[in-house]
C-alpha cells in the first residue's frame, strides 16, 4: 500500500511538471511576440456587426429596410477598404525596415 501512494504521488509530480513546463514555453512564446495591446486593434467592424443585429427585427420590414441594408454594406466596403489600405501601408513600412535590419537593397 505504501508503494502504491509513493507511485501515485511521483506521478502526479511528473504531470505538474510537465503542465508547468509546458505553460512556462507557451508563456516565453507569448512574450516573445510582443503584441500590441487588444486596445490598438480596429473596433469599427465588431461595432458595425453589432449595429446591424440590433436593429434586425423578425419579420418586419419598412420601407427604408433596402436603403438601410444597402448603406451599411457601403459604410462596410468603405471600411474595408480604407482597412486594407493601412495594411498595405503596415506592409510596406515593416518590409523596410526587414529590409533595412538584414542589408538587403529592395
Amino acid at each position: 500500500m505504501q508503494h502504491f501512494i509513493q507511485i501515485l504521488i511521483s506521478l502526479e509530480v511528473v504531470i505538474v511538471l510537465a503542465v508547468l513546463i509546458l505553460y512556462l514555453v507557451r508563456t516565453v512564446k507569448f512574450n516573445r511576440k510582443k503584441s500590441s495591446p487588444d486596445v490598438h486593434q480596429d473596433d469599427l467592424m465588431t461595432s458595425a456587426l453589432q449595429s446591424q443585429t440590433q436593429n434586425a427585427d423578425i419579420g418586419f420590414r419598412d420601407e427604408d429596410y433596402l436603403d438601410e441594408v444597402l448603406e451599411k454594406q457601403a459604410d462596410m466596403i468603405r471600411y474595408l477598404k480604407q482597412h486594407n489600405a493601412n495594411l498595405g501601408r503596415k506592409i510596406l513600412k515593416l518590409t523596410h525596415q526587414l529590409n533595412a535590419q538584414t542589408g538587403q537593397p529592395m
